[in-house]
């Protein structure tokens, strides 16, 4: 296998094991066999495996070069996207307000890149995350921001949603890298 290879057919590990759980469902369990079948290298090649190590998955990269079959590991990873939304009617009067509260902890985590935007937010093909044993995809947010304000009109009612996604913790993306 070489660099143009290994992501890919880690991708196709990942997605075809959909629903599935692999090994004995830890979260590490999926990229150590994922990277394995591609012939990468996992993190036991790169140092001591632990219930709390700090894992190495290849060559360590940037979020603006990450890509679809990297690995990504979370160290007390958390985020909260709230959405404060505000209806008005045709008099510009509030007639109603409401919050949306989303969020999600990885406090030890490893997951591999299905999609990356540059805008920090991922779609990650993992296991053992929010009490789920098997191979599950899942979005997520690695920046923190403030989305534009979306306004949609309605019957003379108007809907502005204002989001804020607020991410903590730390993450690393590594780029796995061939066996030799």
């Amino acid at each position: 296998m070489t660099d143009d290879t290994i992501n890919p057919a880690v991708i196709r590990f990942a997605s075809g094991h959909m629903r599935q759980t692999v090994g004995r469902g830890e979260c590490f369990d999926l990229a150590d066999e994922a990277l394995r079948s591609a012939g990468a290298l996992s993190a036991a090649d790169y140092g001591e495996i632990t219930a709390t190590a700090d894992y190495e998955w290849g060559l360590a990269v940037m979020l603006q070069s990450a890509r679809p079959g990297d690995i990504v590991q979370f160290r007390n990873y958390r985020f909260v996207r709230e959405t404060t939304i505000v209806v008005r009617n045709a008099q510009n009067q509030v007639i109603e307000e409401g919050n949306e509260v989303e969020e999600a902890t990885r406090p030890h985590h490893t997951a591999i890149i299905q999609s990356v935007s540059q805008t920090g937010e991922i779609v990650v093909y993992e296991q053992n995350a929010d009490g789920v044993r098997s191979v599950a995809s899942n979005p997520l947010y690695l920046l923190s921001r403030r989305l534009p304000a979306q306004t949609t009109r309605s019957g003379g009612n108007s809907e502005t949603r204002t989001t804020n996604i607020t991410v903590s913790g730390t993450y690393r993306i590594f780029r796995p890298q061939p066996r030799e």
